[in-house]
C-alpha cells in the first residue's frame, strides 16, 4: 500500500496522472518512463491501461474517471480526485481478464495468414526478445508455444505460459495478431484443457499410432497383416486408392501402386483416425474452425514419404479435417540445437514434394526442431512460397545459458556440469545423438570461454534438453533467474539478434506495416 500511495503521489505530482488521462500521448513527460512502460498505455472504452513499474515487481494499472467497477480485475483501489485507480498483481485472474479488455492481449488464429514462426518460451522471459526480433518482418508469430513435456519438466503449466506472453505483449504495446500453440498434445484430455484456457492452436502429435515396424517388412509380412485388416478398412483402401493417380502438381503425381498402399497404411492408418479424435475435441471447446489445428508424425525413426503424405492428407480431407499445418519426417536429420544433417540436395528435393502436396490441400508445412538449421532455410522460404511454420524453442534456452557464461561463468560451469551428470535423464525423453566421450571438461571456460564451448555440436544439444533436470534443481533454478532478471536486456538483445539472423536467412522481408497475408 505504501510503495502504491508513492507511485501515486509521484504521478501527481510529475504531471503524468494527467497525461495518462488526456487523449493526446504522454510519452514526453518527465519522469514517465520511472513509473510504467511507455509503449504499454492502451486505452479502450474511457479506461486507461498500463503496465506500471516499481522497485520489485510490476503491476497492472487500470485508470478511469468517475464510478466505475473494474469487473473481473484484483487489486488494491485507489481514488484521486475524479479518477479511480486499481492496481493489479500480475497473476492468472488479471491476465485473463486483460485479454477480454484488450483483444490484442489475447492470441488469435492465424489461418489464411502468410509465414508463422513460433518461438517456444521454457523460462517464461523471453517473449520481449522474441518481439524485437519478429515485430520487423513480415511473419505471423506463434510467441505462446509449449509442448506437455515442456510444462512438466519446467514445473510451470499451460497458464504460465500463456499469462507470461499476454503480459509481455501488453508491455511491449505489441496489438498484432499472434498465436498460442500447445504443442505437441496426444490426448484429448490435453486438447480440451489448453483451448479452454484460450489457446489458439494445437498440434496433434500423432506419432505413437504409427507403426514403424510395417517399414522393415517384406513383402508376404505386408500381404499377410493387410488380409488381417477389418474387412471395412481394406474396402475403403481399394476403393479410395488402388492403383489411383493423384496430380497434385504439373511436376508431382502420386501413384497408389499396391504394394505401396498397403505398407502405407499399415504403418499410418492408426494416425489420422487419433488426429480426427484429437481435432473433434477441440471442436467440443471451440466450435468447428475456431482454432488452428496442426498434425505432427515428426517425431519417428521413418521418414514420410509422398504417398504417406498424401494418404494422411486424404483421409484427413475424408474425414472433413482442413489442418492448419503438418508436420513430416523429413529425411535427414532433425537435432535440437545444430545445422540440419544430412544430404542438403535430397532434402531439397523431397520438401519440393512435401510443399506441392500441402499447397495442394490447402494447409502449409509445418518444420519442427527448426532452430539453427541455417543450412536449408533459403530452400524452406524459397520452396513454400513462404507457406510454412516453423518451430523454435530450446535455441532461446540456449541464449540464456550464454549471457549466464559470460556474466557469470562459475554458474555456469554448475550448470554444465550437472547436465552431463544428468545426461542419461535428459535422454530419456528425446530422440538425439550425444557423444559422451565429445564433451569437454567445464575447465575449458576458464582457458577458453563460453563461447567456444558452445560452438561444440554434442555441448549444444546437451544443454539444450536438460532443461528439465537443471531448472528442477532448486538451487540452479534460483541462480538463474536471478542472473538473468539483472541482465533481461542483454539476454532479449541477443534474442532479437539471433530470432532476425533466422528470419533473414528464411528470406522474409523486413516489414514496414502489417504482414503480408
Amino acid at each position: 500500500m505504501v510503495v502504491i500511495d508513492r507511485w501515486l503521489e509521484t504521478a501527481r505530482n510529475k504531471g503524468v496522472l494527467d497525461g495518462l488521462m488526456a487523449k493526446n500521448s504522454p510519452l514526453q513527460i518527465p519522469c514517465f518512463g520511472q513509473l510504467l512502460y511507455p509503449k504499454s498505455v492502451q486505452r479502450a472504452n474511457k479506461t486507461v491501461y498500463v503496465l506500471a513499474r516499481f522497485d520489485e515487481t510490476d503491476m497492472l494499472g487500470i485508470f478511469c474517471r468517475g464510478p466505475r467497477l473494474f469487473e473481473g480485475f484484483q487489486g488494491i483501489k485507489k481514488d484521486i480526485g475524479n479518477v479511480s485507480v486499481l492496481f493489479c498483481p500480475l497473476v492468472h485472474e488479471n491476465a485473463k481478464t486483460l485479454r477480454k479488455a484488450l483483444p490484442f492481449a489475447a492470441p488469435a488464429r492465424l489461418a489464411g495468414h502468410g509465414t508463422s514462426f513460433g518461438t517456444g518460451d521454457r523460462l517464461g522471459i523471453a517473449t520481449p526478445g522474441h518481439i524485437h526480433g519478429l515485430k520487423n518482418y513480415r511473419v505471423w508469430p506463434v510467441l505462446a508455444q509449449q509442448s506437455v513435456r515442456e510444462i512438466e519438466l519446467t514445473s510451470r503449466s499451460f497458464e504460465e505460459a500463456l499469462d507470461s506472453v499476454t503480459w509481455a505483449v501488453f508491455r511491449e504495446g505489441f496489438t498484432r495478431p499472434w498465436g498460442a500453440d500447445g504443442d505437441h498434445l496426444k490426448t484429448e484430455e490435453w486438447v480440451k484443457k489448453v483451448l479452454a484456457l484460450g489457446y489458439s492452436m494445437i498440434t496433434a502429435d500423432v506419432s505413437e499410432y504409427i507403426k514403424e515396424e510395417y517399414a522393415r517388412a517384406g513383402s508376404s509380412e505386408i500381404c499377410a497383416s493387410f488380409e488381417r485388416l477389418p474387412r471395412e478398412v481394406r474396402r475403403v483402401l481399394e476403393s479410395n486408392y488402388f492403383e489411383k493417380r493423384i496430380e497434385i502438381s504439373q511436376d508431382v503425381i502420386i501413384h497408389f501402386s499396391s504394394e505401396e498402399l498397403v505398407r502405407a497404411a499399415l504403418i499410418y492408418w492408426d494416425a489420422p483416425q487419433q488426429a480426427a479424435r484429437l481435432y473433434r475435441a477441440g471442436v467440443e471447446v471451440c466450435g468447428e474452425d475456431e482454432f488452428d489445428f496442426e498434425l505432427s508424425i515428426d517425431e519417428t525413426a521413418i521418414p514420410t514419404t509422398p504417398l504417406a503424405h498424401a494418404f494422411i492428407a486424404m483421409e484427413l480431407q475424408r474425414r472433413r479435417i482442413r489442418p492448419f499445418s503438418f508436420a513430416p519426417r523429413f529425411i535427414g536429420s532433425f537435432q535440437k540445437a545444430v545445422d540440419y544433417i544430412g544430404d542438403a540436395d535430397k532434402f531439397v528435393s523431397s520438401l519440393k514434394v512435401h510443399a506441392a502436396i500441402a499447397k495442394h490441400f490447402g494447409y502449409r508445412i509445418s518444420v519442427h526442431s527448426g532452430s539453427d538449421k541455417f543450412r536449408i532455410y533459403p530452400a524452406i522460404g524459397e520452396i513454400t512460397e513462404g507457406r510454412f511454420h516453423l518451430k523454435t524453442s530450446g535455441t532461446s534456452w540456449l541464449e540464456a545459458l550464454k549471457v549466464i557464461g559470460e556474466v557469470d561463468p562459475f554458474l555456469f560451469q554448475s550448470i554444465y556440469e550437472h547436465a552431463k551428470e544428468n545426461a542419461p535423464q535428459a535422454l530419456r525423453f528425446y530422440r538425439i545423438k550425444i557423444q559422451p566421450d565429445a564433451l569437454p571438461e567445464s575447465n575449458i571456460i576458464n582457458k577458453k570461454g563460453v563461447s567456444e564451448l558452445f560452438e561444440s555440436p554434442d555441448v549444444r544439444k546437451l544443454l539444450h534438453i536438460s532443461y528439465g533436470e537443471i531448472l528442477k534443481h532448486p538451487e540452479l533454478r534460483t541462480k538463474i533467474y536471478a542472473v538473468l532478471k539483472r541482465n533481461i536486456e542483454e539476454y532479449w538483445k541477443r534474442l532479437e539478434v539471433h530470432i532476425g539472423s533466422h528470419l533473414e536467412c528464411l528470406g522474409l522481408r523486413k516489414n514496414t506495416g502489417e504482414p503480408d497475408d
